[in-house]
Protein backbone atom coordinates (compact mmCIF):
# COMPACT_ATOMS: atom_id res chain seq x y z
CA UNK A 1 0.00 0.00 0.00
CA UNK A 2 1.35 3.43 -0.97
CA UNK A 3 2.05 5.98 1.72
CA UNK A 4 0.40 9.44 1.65
CA UNK A 5 3.44 11.13 0.10
CA UNK A 6 3.77 8.52 -2.65
CA UNK A 7 0.03 8.60 -3.37
CA UNK A 8 0.13 12.40 -3.64
CA UNK A 9 3.06 12.20 -6.07
CA UNK A 10 1.27 9.64 -8.26
CA UNK A 11 -1.94 11.65 -8.27
CA UNK A 12 -0.05 14.77 -9.32
CA UNK A 13 1.38 12.94 -12.33
CA UNK A 14 -1.96 11.57 -13.56
CA UNK A 15 -3.80 13.15 -16.45
CA UNK A 16 -7.02 14.73 -15.14
CA UNK A 17 -10.13 13.31 -16.73
CA UNK A 18 -11.98 16.62 -17.08
CA UNK A 19 -11.71 20.37 -16.71
CA UNK A 20 -8.85 20.86 -19.17
CA UNK A 21 -6.24 20.85 -16.39
CA UNK A 22 -2.68 20.31 -17.73
CA UNK A 23 -1.17 16.84 -17.61
CA UNK A 24 2.56 17.67 -17.62
CA UNK A 25 3.94 18.55 -14.20
CA UNK A 26 7.29 19.13 -12.56
CA UNK A 27 8.02 18.82 -8.88
CA UNK A 28 8.09 22.10 -6.94
CA UNK A 29 8.36 21.74 -3.19
CA UNK A 30 5.43 19.73 -1.86
CA UNK A 31 3.28 20.39 -4.94
CA UNK A 32 3.45 19.69 -8.65
CA UNK A 33 3.58 22.63 -11.06
CA UNK A 34 2.79 22.51 -14.77
CA UNK A 35 5.99 22.59 -16.82
CA UNK A 36 4.68 24.20 -20.01
CA UNK A 37 2.22 26.89 -21.02
CA UNK A 38 1.46 30.30 -19.57
CA UNK A 39 -1.20 29.37 -17.01
CA UNK A 40 0.22 28.15 -13.72
CA UNK A 41 -1.68 25.42 -11.90
CA UNK A 42 -0.46 23.63 -8.79
CA UNK A 43 -1.74 20.31 -7.54
CA UNK A 44 -2.05 19.97 -3.80
CA UNK A 45 -4.27 18.03 -1.40
CA UNK A 46 -7.37 19.82 -2.73
CA UNK A 47 -6.57 19.22 -6.40
CA UNK A 48 -5.55 21.68 -9.11
CA UNK A 49 -5.07 25.28 -8.02
CA UNK A 50 -5.31 28.24 -10.39
CA UNK A 51 -3.19 31.25 -9.52
CA UNK A 52 -5.19 34.51 -9.11
CA UNK A 53 -2.82 36.08 -11.65
CA UNK A 54 -4.03 33.56 -14.23
CA UNK A 55 -7.69 33.42 -13.21
CA UNK A 56 -9.89 35.13 -15.80
CA UNK A 57 -12.68 35.63 -13.26
CA UNK A 58 -10.31 37.19 -10.72
CA UNK A 59 -8.75 39.53 -13.28
CA UNK A 60 -12.17 40.62 -14.54
CA UNK A 61 -13.19 41.38 -10.96
CA UNK A 62 -10.06 43.46 -10.36
CA UNK A 63 -10.52 45.33 -13.63
CA UNK A 64 -14.18 46.01 -12.79
CA UNK A 65 -13.24 47.35 -9.36
CA UNK A 66 -10.61 49.64 -10.91
CA UNK A 67 -13.08 50.93 -13.50
CA UNK A 68 -15.70 51.44 -10.79
CA UNK A 69 -13.31 53.34 -8.49
CA UNK A 70 -12.31 55.74 -11.24
CA UNK A 71 -15.94 56.16 -12.30
CA UNK A 72 -16.83 56.96 -8.69
CA UNK A 73 -14.12 59.59 -8.48
CA UNK A 74 -15.28 61.25 -11.70
CA UNK A 75 -18.93 61.25 -10.53
CA UNK A 76 -18.14 63.05 -7.27
CA UNK A 77 -18.57 66.41 -8.98
CA UNK A 78 -22.27 65.56 -9.42
CA UNK A 79 -22.47 63.97 -5.95
CA UNK A 80 -23.47 60.64 -7.47
CA UNK A 81 -22.29 57.11 -6.75
CA UNK A 82 -21.64 54.58 -9.54
CA UNK A 83 -24.72 52.62 -8.36
CA UNK A 84 -26.94 55.71 -8.73
CA UNK A 85 -25.42 56.44 -12.12
CA UNK A 86 -26.29 52.90 -13.31
CA UNK A 87 -29.96 53.56 -12.49
CA UNK A 88 -29.92 56.84 -14.38
CA UNK A 89 -28.26 55.23 -17.38
CA UNK A 90 -30.89 52.47 -17.45
CA UNK A 91 -33.64 55.13 -17.41
CA UNK A 92 -31.91 57.18 -20.13
CA UNK A 93 -32.05 54.07 -22.28
CA UNK A 94 -35.66 53.22 -21.37
CA UNK A 95 -37.73 55.67 -19.36
CA UNK A 96 -41.06 54.92 -17.72
CA UNK A 97 -40.36 51.34 -16.60
CA UNK A 98 -41.73 49.69 -13.46
CA UNK A 99 -39.50 49.06 -10.46
CA UNK A 100 -39.36 45.30 -10.92
CA UNK A 101 -38.34 45.61 -14.55
CA UNK A 102 -35.63 48.07 -13.56
CA UNK A 103 -34.36 45.72 -10.83
CA UNK A 104 -34.22 42.80 -13.26
CA UNK A 105 -32.44 44.77 -15.98
CA UNK A 106 -29.70 45.75 -13.52
CA UNK A 107 -29.50 42.36 -11.79
CA UNK A 108 -30.41 43.84 -8.41
CA UNK A 109 -32.88 43.00 -5.68
CA UNK A 110 -35.97 45.18 -5.36
CA UNK A 111 -35.01 46.47 -1.86
CA UNK A 112 -31.69 47.68 -3.30
CA UNK A 113 -33.53 49.34 -6.16
CA UNK A 114 -36.04 51.01 -3.84
CA UNK A 115 -33.25 52.48 -1.68
CA UNK A 116 -31.39 53.91 -4.69
CA UNK A 117 -34.54 55.31 -6.30
CA UNK A 118 -35.51 57.00 -3.05
CA UNK A 119 -32.22 58.94 -3.01
CA UNK A 120 -32.54 59.95 -6.67
CA UNK A 121 -36.14 60.98 -6.13
CA UNK A 122 -35.16 63.21 -3.19
CA UNK A 123 -32.64 64.88 -5.47
CA UNK A 124 -35.36 65.60 -8.00
CA UNK A 125 -33.85 63.39 -10.74
CA UNK A 126 -36.81 61.04 -11.08
CA UNK A 127 -40.27 60.41 -9.72
CA UNK A 128 -42.35 57.32 -9.07
CA UNK A 129 -46.03 56.97 -9.80
CA UNK A 130 -48.54 54.13 -9.78
CA UNK A 131 -48.86 52.06 -12.93
CA UNK A 132 -52.16 52.95 -14.62
CA UNK A 133 -52.68 49.29 -15.57
CA UNK A 134 -51.58 47.77 -12.26
CA UNK A 135 -51.90 49.91 -9.16
CA UNK A 136 -49.66 47.51 -7.21
CA UNK A 137 -46.66 48.54 -9.30
CA UNK A 138 -44.66 51.74 -9.41
CA UNK A 139 -43.47 53.25 -12.68
CA UNK A 140 -40.20 55.19 -12.63
CA UNK A 141 -39.84 58.26 -14.85
CA UNK A 142 -37.07 60.79 -15.16
CA UNK A 143 -37.70 64.44 -14.39
CA UNK A 144 -36.50 67.18 -16.70
CA UNK A 145 -33.52 67.62 -14.39
CA UNK A 146 -32.69 63.93 -14.61
CA UNK A 147 -32.98 63.87 -18.40
CA UNK A 148 -30.86 67.01 -18.61
CA UNK A 149 -27.88 65.26 -17.02
CA UNK A 150 -27.63 62.61 -19.73
CA UNK A 151 -25.14 64.20 -22.14
CA UNK A 152 -22.92 65.46 -19.34
CA UNK A 153 -22.83 62.20 -17.38
CA UNK A 154 -22.59 59.84 -20.35
CA UNK A 155 -19.26 61.49 -21.12
CA UNK A 156 -17.89 60.21 -17.80
CA UNK A 157 -17.82 56.46 -18.58
CA UNK A 158 -16.50 57.19 -22.05
CA UNK A 159 -13.52 58.96 -20.48
CA UNK A 160 -13.04 56.15 -17.91
CA UNK A 161 -13.04 53.58 -20.72
CA UNK A 162 -10.59 55.71 -22.67
CA UNK A 163 -8.19 55.70 -19.71
CA UNK A 164 -8.49 51.94 -19.23
CA UNK A 165 -8.09 51.10 -22.92
CA UNK A 166 -5.45 53.68 -23.78
CA UNK A 167 -2.87 52.16 -26.12
CA UNK A 168 -4.95 49.10 -27.00
CA UNK A 169 -5.65 48.29 -30.64
CA UNK A 170 -9.24 48.51 -31.92
CA UNK A 171 -9.12 44.89 -33.08
CA UNK A 172 -7.95 43.74 -29.66
CA UNK A 173 -10.73 45.68 -27.93
CA UNK A 174 -13.34 44.19 -30.27
CA UNK A 175 -11.97 40.70 -29.62
CA UNK A 176 -11.99 41.31 -25.86
CA UNK A 177 -15.63 42.46 -25.92
CA UNK A 178 -16.68 39.46 -28.01
CA UNK A 179 -14.85 37.07 -25.68
CA UNK A 180 -16.36 38.61 -22.54
CA UNK A 181 -19.86 38.38 -24.02
CA UNK A 182 -19.36 34.68 -24.80
CA UNK A 183 -18.05 34.04 -21.28
CA UNK A 184 -21.00 35.88 -19.74
CA UNK A 185 -23.56 33.97 -21.81
CA UNK A 186 -22.02 30.61 -20.91
CA UNK A 187 -22.02 31.48 -17.21
CA UNK A 188 -25.58 32.80 -17.31
CA UNK A 189 -26.73 29.66 -19.11
CA UNK A 190 -25.05 27.52 -16.45
CA UNK A 191 -26.62 29.50 -13.61
CA UNK A 192 -30.04 29.22 -15.20
CA UNK A 193 -29.62 25.47 -15.71
CA UNK A 194 -28.57 24.90 -12.10
CA UNK A 195 -31.07 27.37 -10.57
CA UNK A 196 -33.93 27.81 -13.05
CA UNK A 197 -35.90 30.00 -10.66
CA UNK A 198 -32.80 31.95 -9.54
CA UNK A 199 -32.95 35.35 -7.86
CA UNK A 200 -32.46 38.96 -8.82
CA UNK A 201 -28.86 39.09 -7.65
CA UNK A 202 -27.29 41.03 -4.85
CA UNK A 203 -27.08 44.74 -4.29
Amino acid sequence: MLGPARMSENMARKTPRSGGTPAIWREHGSTAVRASGSVKHTAGPGGAYLSPDDSVGHQIRLAYRAFNRLLGQRLLVEKLTPAQWFFLRALWEKDGVNQRELSTSLGLTEPTTVAALRVLERRGLLRRRRDAHDRRRSVVVLTQKGRGLRDKLMAVPREVNRVGLDGEQSADIAALLATLKRIRLRLETSVQAEHPFGDDGGG
